[in-house]
């Protein structure tokens, strides 16, 4: 137990460096003049902002201002990395008392690495790039090849996605790149599972949602982000895929 935590850690920090040092900097160049700009915080950029109202404040009491503001942002941001290497964490761990074993734990690191990074870049950005989505399919199809159920891995991904389109249909705030995720991920778990991991990713959605509803943070019709939903659900999925199976017969 203690080996794996030591080892979910270090894949946890491992991918929040190659995150914070080079993917964040890339998607925020890369989806600068889309995204919405006040959700593109990169430290860079919010070190030079903060450096020059700092150096625009005259009197004592703008300074003091300014320092507040500064730290202000510095506890928004630690806070954030905290639940986000809290959840990294929580996600590798599923992963490893799942029993898996050999190729389909690589799989399923990769995967959940994928989903992970997909999820700082929904909530960062609100944008799914396209490149985390092809490299879950990549381990859905590799993973479908090896154990000769490529078709139920396909059937998968046609499921959450026909499952995703629908909603959107019937006016869901849903994005393409949901769409290509939830095709991804479904390929990836197969037919079984994936019908699970889409009532587990929308049930989640909705409680939150409606939390957020109540406490006054959103508006009827705010869209939020559905990957960070998506990860979660994958790690439940993997975590308990035996009792998921054994209750529902798939």
């Amino acid at each position: 137990m203690a080996e794996s935590f030591v080892f979910a850690v270090s894949l946890s920090l491992m991918l929040f460096a190659l995150y914070l040092k080079v993917l964040e900097p890339y998607y925020a160049g890369r989806y600068s003049d889309i995204a919405f700009p006040s959700d593109i915080d990169v430290s860079l950029r919010r070190k030079r902002l903060e450096t020059r109202r700092f150096s625009s404040c005259k009197t004592s009491s703008q300074t003091r201002k300014c320092c507040t503001m500064f730290s202000g942002n510095m506890k928004k941001t630690s806070k954030q990395l905290i639940v986000g290497l809290i959840a990294s964490i929580a996600v590798f761990m599923s992963i490893l008392m799942s029993g898996r074993s050999g190729f389909i734990l690589i799989s399923s690191f990769i995967c959940a690495a994928g989903l992970l990074i997909a999820s700082a870049a929904d909530l960062r950005f609100r944008k799914i790039p396209n490149e985390l989505c092809f490299i879950i399919l990549l381990c859905g199809v590799t993973t479908g090849i090896y154990y000769g159920h490529l078709f139920e891995a396909l059937a998968g991904g046609f499921a959450a996605s026909i499952l995703l389109i629908l909603a959107k249909t019937l006016g869901g705030g849903v994005g393409i790149g949901d769409i290509k995720l939830m095709f991804s991920v479904g390929f990836f778990l197969g037919i079984r599972l994936s019908l699970g991991f889409f009532a587990i990713t929308f049930a989640l959605a909705a409680i939150v949602s409606l939390v957020l509803l109540i406490l006054g943070k959103i508006e009827r019709k705010t869209a939020i982000p559905l990957a960070p939903f998506a990860c979660g659900s994958f790690a439940v999925v993997i975590c308990f895929e035996n009792l998921l199976i054994y209750c529902f017969g798939l």
